[in-house]
């Protein structure tokens, strides 16, 4: 039980977050999902500030030319990771890291991805679609979906590569892994994806060959 303090209103349209995290003193950094008919978003990230009684939001990375019409339904799982005092960001059919600095989310780090980035052409050629034709165009168009969800642990940081594979960095080496065994599930999956990662969970087996 707590003491109750006061009460911050949030504007209409920074009402739509699906996801934030606190970074720096008073810092809401919040996370919104594609535009959609539901809800029209101009951002995809945003960092909220208390004034007065209110959240505000200002713009940290404008959201892309794309939607997924009358289906509200995400790309990404999750958005916002922090490792050595450094947060790192994911941005929706993108294969980089942004971080955020100075009060700025800027590029960071490019992941080398063997399936290609969608360019602004194919996005602006497909905006109309809603969000499984959009993933099935995607498919045929031989493009993958990018980072589609990024967390970590004391030393490490892991990316869902288009919900197919993890990658684990430790800001100078990586791996990257197909999938893993959940013996509780009794089945394969992604990483990232089969409920998270932690410190205790974590774990390497040693494998030796021999050549006949």
């Amino acid at each position: 039980m707590g003491a109750y303090s006061n009460t911050i209103q949030l504007d209409t349209e920074d009402a739509n977050i699906e996801y934030a995290m606190m970074c720096g003193e008073g810092e809401l950094i919040a996370y919104y999902p594609l535009p959609n008919n539901y809800s029209q978003n101009q951002s995809e990230y945003s960092v909220c500030r208390i004034k007065n009684d209110s959240l505000i939001g200002e713009t940290l990375l404008k959201a892309k030319e794309i939607g997924t019409q009358n289906i509200h339904y995400p790309f990404l799982h999750y958005q916002i990771a922090l490792l050595d005092n450094q947060y790192f960001f994911i941005s929706v059919l993108s294969n980089e890291l942004f971080v955020y600095e100075g009060g700025q989310i800027m590029p960071g780090y490019y992941v080398n991805i063997p399936e290609n980035e969608p360019s602004e052409d194919f996005i602006e050629e497909h905006k109309d679609l809603n969000f499984f034709e959009l993933v099935e165009t995607l498919k045929k168009s031989n493009i993958g979906l990018g980072i589609t969800a990024i967390e970590s642990s004391s030393d490490y940081l892991f990316m869902s590569i288009s919900n197919k594979s993890t990658l684990i960095w430790d800001k100078k080496r990586s791996i990257q892994i197909s999938d893993i065994y959940d013996p509780d599930l009794k089945l394969y999956s992604d990483l990232l994806l089969s409920g998270g990662v932690s410190d205790e969970h974590l774990g390497f087996l040693f494998c030796r060959f021999s050549l006949c």
